[in-house]
């Protein structure tokens, strides 16, 4: 006789992290740090009331850790979600995003095993069939991964940027050379060995940042505005993302063998 139980897919959000901060603050807005049954919580994010769908989305706040039982099927923010929303401190607030991210059993499965840069869309196809997820729910699932980590790659330290942290002496210098200049200037770099100098000047509140990143190279780095910490981390984290598209030392050092070799 023939199996007709439906397939059931292993426990997972089916929203990601950014939407699932979208509906908590909907509920903190709303009803605060008071617990609430599932239809006013519902109400709150938008919905009609409770149904299947705003079913899903309590239990995707939930599997983040954004919200907690107070008993009698009633649910209050958790300090993770009080943290992200109000935190004390960016610090806390990084914090808190990196455990929701990570609450999700399968979430922090991946993250172990990937870091902050996921495989492909077809990668994670083939790996969450081979734990025995649904191919309906397959999209769903990848979709959340995906914007789960682009909110772990723009809004948390990076384990390289905490592992620089962690080692540096308790008066760095900084890495690089944070300068405020006008529009049609642009200082050279100091002819010492020294690794970075810092000066300033202002116009129109634009900002550069200049470093040296090879012998035969420097970088500069404009900014519109005034940067701060957590601009910088996001910047690097976007680096991160974005190093592939160069190409590697041994890469040019091979075109540029080939390029001598046709010239002769």
């Amino acid at each position: 006789m023939a199996d007709n139980k439906r397939q059931r897919s292993p426990n997972y959000p089916s929203i990601g992290l950014p939407e699932a901060l979208r509906k908590i603050q909907a509920v903190f807005d709303t009803e605060g740090t008071h617990p609430a049954d599932a239809d006013t919580l519902a109400r709150a994010m938008g919905y009609s009331g409770k149904n299947g769908t705003s079913d899903r989305a309590l239990s995707a706040l939930k599997k983040y850790n954004l919200l907690i039982s107070t008993g009698n099927n009633a649910y209050k923010l958790s300090d993770i979600a009080i943290n992200i929303l109000h935190p004390e401190s960016p610090a806390l607030k990084s914090s808190a995003i990196k455990k929701a991210a990570l609450s999700p059993e399968l979430f922090l499965e991946f993250y172990n095993e990937f870091g902050q840069t996921l495989p492909s869309e077809n990668n994670l196809r083939n790996r969450l069939l081979r734990k025995n997820f649904n191919a309906k729910v397959l999209d769903e699932v990848v979709r959340s991964l995906f914007e789960t980590w682009e909110i772990i790659n723009t809004e948390v330290d990076s384990p390289q940027e905490q592992e620089i942290q962690s080692s540096s002496p308790q008066h760095p210098q900084p890495p690089i050379s944070a300068t405020r200049i006008p529009n049609h200037s642009i200082p050279q770099f100091p002819s010492s060995n020294s690794a970075c100098e810092t000066s300033s000047m202002q116009q129109e509140d634009v900002h550069t940042l200049i470093f040296r990143i090879s012998k035969d190279s420097e970088a500069k780095i404009t900014f519109d505005g005034t940067p701060t910490q957590e601009a910088i981390i996001k910047l690097i984290a976007l680096l991160d993302l974005s190093k592939d598209t160069f190409p590697t030392q041994q890469e040019l050092e091979k075109k540029l063998i080939e390029e001598l070799v046709r010239e002769l």
